[in-house]
């Protein structure tokens, strides 16, 4: 009888310790100990508690505002719900703005936890979405952490501490850095690596959809420390590099949360376009142009604070545009005409005569309707002078007005097998071609390996 008492004072002991714990885990809550503002991309002009503006700083020709109810200076176990919005208005091409956010100690829902508005070119547009976020993880001590803001851009950091309920009573302490080391999935000492990945070695100037390239990251630490990709050759908001590549990440420097990635490896999209660009899509090239036919390269620079920067190279072979060797352009349209041999230089009329040089990208000296004749031949007119043609009438090349029947403003664009180039021939002066051969551009007899008589086309 004493023994099945003291059995039966034991288990009630236990019963009140275990309801006691349970109680007391109960009690835990998250409390915010400080806010970070983190204004990362170049075109941010606001970043604060609440609130993000996104610009074009160039042109004004687009922007995006970004906007979430502040998370709660305490944070139960029950959660809390998370609105985010954005609004966005373009001016000469569509725009696509995301509010996002990424919680770490905190089961969300629904997923993705992003929103974004589909914004007409000439109009404006908004979207917005609400969340939960339920604390997974509330033992004393911990730390959690919330990014809100725009997608790829700037916003604020929310830290948060476990601590006991008594012990939250309002206000904030200081901010700081927390991290776990490895995060799930990983070791306690991870070592950032990445390289990069595309679907093709090759990229085709001026061809869209962009060549959808991924950095492959792993070793990242789950910290309150971004995980940032610099691309240190871009020269502009805009992405571009002088070679002419550019990536639409915009900026230098591009930063995301690891708060959310799903080990072993995160792919980061990085989309590869080759300038300069097709009318009304939105790639601003400036003047930078990519050069068919030579590698050209893209460093790539991803770090995380407290890690060993990682530096990898994406290098691509370049083609022109045209991948039916010219046959199509007896269609008709705006052309530019590059010569092989001389890398970089196009044909124009920019200090009077027809010459081949460096261009700008806006010249209208070095933009060319080809018109077709209808039997096979087409005529090049000067965009800077309509009505000026083409021609080689009185024996060196001219640009002027013509007689519609004159053969020697009619030319032949002529495919080079196995390539993407063509030969410019004249109908009237058979078997001469454009050339460089000898520095300047002439009308000639050439041989057929000539690259001086060689032209890529770019429209």
């Amino acid at each position: 009888m004493g023994t099945r008492l003291v059995a039966l004072r034991v288990f009630c002991a236990l019963a009140v310790l275990a309801f006691g714990f349970a109680a007391v885990a109960q009690d835990i809550v998250y409390k915010r100990i400080g806010i970070e503002l983190d204004p990362t991309n170049p075109m941010q002009v606001e970043a604060a508690d609440g609130h993000a503006k996104v610009v074009d700083p160039d042109y004004g020709n687009w922007g995006s505002e970004h906007t979430w109810n502040s998370p709660p200076e305490v944070i139960g176990p029950e959660g809390f719900s998370l609105t985010i919005s954005v609004q966005g208005f373009a001016k000469a091409s569509t725009l696509r703005p995301g509010t996002s956010f990424g919680a770490s100690g905190f089961d969300v829902s629904p997923m993705p936890p992003e929103v974004f508005a589909d914004v007409p070119a000439q109009g404006s547009n908004g979207a917005s979405a609400t969340f939960t976020l339920v604390p997974n993880a509330l033992v004393a001590g911990s730390r959690a952490d919330i990014k809100i803001g725009a997608a790829f851009g700037g916003g604020a950091r929310y830290i948060y501490e476990a601590v006991d309920r008594s012990q939250a009573g309002g206000g904030e302490g200081e901010g700081g850095n927390g991290g776990d080391g490895g995060g799930v999935g990983g070791d306690d000492n991870p070592v950032l690596a990445a390289r990069v990945e595309c679907p093709s070695d090759t990229i085709m100037v001026s061809a869209l959809p962009s060549l959808s390239c991924e950095i492959v990251i792993s070793g990242w630490r789950t910290s309150a420390d971004p995980v940032e990709v610099v691309l240190p050759a871009v020269v502009d908001g805009w992405g571009n590099q002088v070679n002419g590549l550019q990536s639409v990440q915009n900026g230098q420097t591009n930063a995301q949360d690891a708060l959310n990635w799903t080990r072993p490896e995160y792919r980061w999209w990085l989309p590869v376009f080759a300038c300069p660009s097709q009318d009304h899509t939105g790639a601003n090239c400036e003047d930078f142009i990519t050069t068919p036919g030579v590698p050209v390269n893209m460093p790539i620079i991803v770090r995380q604070r407290g890690q060993v920067d990682v530096n990898i190279m994406l290098v691509l072979n370049t083609v022109a545009h045209n991948n039916n060797g010219g046959v199509g352009l007896t269609a008709g349209g705006d052309m530019r005409f590059g010569n092989v041999w001389r890398i970089g230089e196009f044909m124009n009329i920019e200090s009077g005569p027809p010459a081949l040089g460096p261009i700008q990208a806006d010249w209208l000296s070095a933009l060319w309707k080809v018109t077709p004749t209808g039997d096979g031949f087409v005529r090049l007119e000067s965009r800077w002078y309509p009505g000026n043609f083409l021609h080689a009438e009185n024996g060196p090349l001219e640009v002027g007005p013509i007689n519609e029947a004159w053969w020697s403003a009619q030319w032949v664009l002529e495919p080079v097998p196995g390539s993407v180039f063509v030969r410019i021939g004249n109908r009237w002066r058979q078997g001469e071609y454009l050339n460089v051969e000898t520095g300047v551009l002439q009308l000639s007899g050439i041989d057929q390996p000539w690259e001086s008589a060689m032209w890529w086309t770019l429209p």
